[in-house]
């Protein structure tokens, strides 16, 4: 079985998500794995390390200064120039980088090969894979984005690192005209530097917790509402639930459509000939906005929060380095495709799970509480609730009047999905926490205790 593993290493070592696809491969009993990175040369002792592993046969590093600023179209499209040319019955990624976050280079590289595609993937066994979507038996060939579901193992002892090899741009016959940052139809424009919202937090005893909640559940927030563009475009498409707002703010006449495939958006897209094209950010809407980028050649913006119209361009704004910032992004190509942050402005109460958190406690929170239940990204990975219980950049926004965080660390990923909820309250033993900057109560104990 050939198994090629694409791998990024963002902060000088592996992608944790592509480290997942690794380990995935490693654990099939007939792969043969081929190791493929379009990175600078930085990276030639980390990626070198990485082909230690037995079953590792080769390790192909696309390298080129025209590579240089790709953005997701044009680093698929490279990709899948060395993919034509190895053939490998699977393709392994990480669902997503930890700097970009935009879970599009996969779906636009399998659309390019032609492959089966399977995103978002949770469990795998061969044959059969379980994505965040539901369960399917494998058919070949195939790509497949993988989840944090397991650790990556340690190369034996004696292992002996394998030559690297360096492909150029001409080495693939590349056209350079849709490679690097000339070829890239996304670009950045500006980068704004934020922490998020941070709060003053107060810390109080178990037994104020109950009382105080008491308290705030009658006193309603302000609603959030996206920002209306003072300029507006003529035509903008929205896809999905929650896409409408946002093509309203921006366009002076809105088409909506509950679902479109990649191809019917395409047609769609020929037919009425919008400014944009934005789709509710899920995980099936993220995988067909990807395929149709890849089917029309356009720049796909990934899980914005905002759009505005400006001199006639739209400026999509969207959370990079894993939420720490935020940075305004144009498209050369038009229509501008774009995922947009489904958001739940929502009154009462919100009771969310962390991996600090047993499943059992925050469902007994919620229904003392009349709440409706939310959790992070690792209480999903974990299995403990479902995808759509999602709060972060790769869930869902929540604004409720009441947040209450139970045994979740604050992880930027998580905290610019709940920034704007009214009053937030965090439960958590271990005061260096993150959460309790985006607090305005906190409890130092285990959610557990405060039953």
């Amino acid at each position: 079985m050939k198994v090629a593993v694409c791998v990024k290493f963002p902060c000088g070592e592996i992608n944790p998500f592509d480290a997942c696809a690794l380990e995935a491969a490693l654990s099939l009993p007939d792969a043969d794995i081929t190791l493929v990175s379009m990175s600078p040369l930085k990276v030639m002792t980390a990626f070198k390390e990485l082909s230690r592993y037995d079953k590792v046969s080769r390790a192909i590093l696309l390298c080129d200064p025209l590579f240089a600023g790709s953005d997701t179209l044009a680093t698929s499209y490279v990709l899948s120039l060395l993919l034509k040319r190895i053939s490998p019955d699977m393709v392994f990624f990480g669902s997503r980088s930890v700097d970009s976050d935009t879970a599009q280079v996969p779906a636009q590289t399998a659309q390019r090969l032609g492959y089966s595609f399977y995103p978002f993937v949770m469990r795998f066994s061969g044959s059969r894979v379980v994505t965040r979507e539901g369960e399917f038996s494998l058919s070949l060939p195939a790509a497949l984005s993988f989840e944090r579901i397991n650790v990556l193992r340690f190369p034996s002892f004696r292992a002996k690192p394998k030559e690297v090899e360096i492909l150029s741009a001409s080495d693939l016959n590349a056209d350079i005209s849709r490679t690097g940052l000339k070829g890239s139809p996304t670009e950045v424009v500006n980068y704004v530097r934020t922490e998020g919202k941070i709060r003053k937090c107060r810390f109080i005893d178990k037994e104020e917790f109950f009382p105080l909640v008491e308290r705030l559940k009658n006193v309603r927030k302000k609603r959030f509402e996206i920002r209306e563009s003072a300029e507006k475009t003529d035509l903008a498409l929205a896809i999905g639930a929650g896409a409408e707002a946002y093509a309203q703010a921006i366009a002076k006449k809105v088409i909506s459509f509950p679902f479109l495939s990649a191809e019917e958006t395409k047609v769609k897209t020929e037919e009425y000939s919008p400014k944009a094209v934005i789709f509710a950010s899920s995980p099936e809407n993220k995988t067909v906005a990807a395929f149709a980028a890849a089917k029309m050649g356009l720049g796909l913006c990934a899980d914005c929060t905002s759009l505005r119209t400006q001199n006639g361009e739209i400026i999509a704004t969207r959370p990079v380095n894993s939420g720490r910032d935020y940075a305004d992004i144009i498209c050369k190509t038009s229509p501008l495709l774009a995922t947009v942050l489904s958001f739940d402005d929502s009154d009462g109460i919100i009771v969310s799970g962390g991996r600090g958190c047993e499943k059992e406690t925050v469902i007994k929170f919620a229904d003392k509480l009349n709440a409706k239940i939310c959790c992070s990204r690792a209480a999903v990975d974990d299995g403990k609730f479902p995808y759509d219980c999602q709060v972060g950049l790769t869930g869902k926004a929540v604004a409720p009047d009441v947040y209450i965080a139970l045994g979740i660390s604050g992880a930027v990923q998580h905290t610019c999905g709940m920034e704007n909820s009214g009053t937030v309250i965090a439960v958590n033993p271990d005061k260096n926490a993150r959460i309790f900057e985006f607090a305005d109560y906190g409890v130092l104990d285990k959610a557990e205790n405060l039953l």
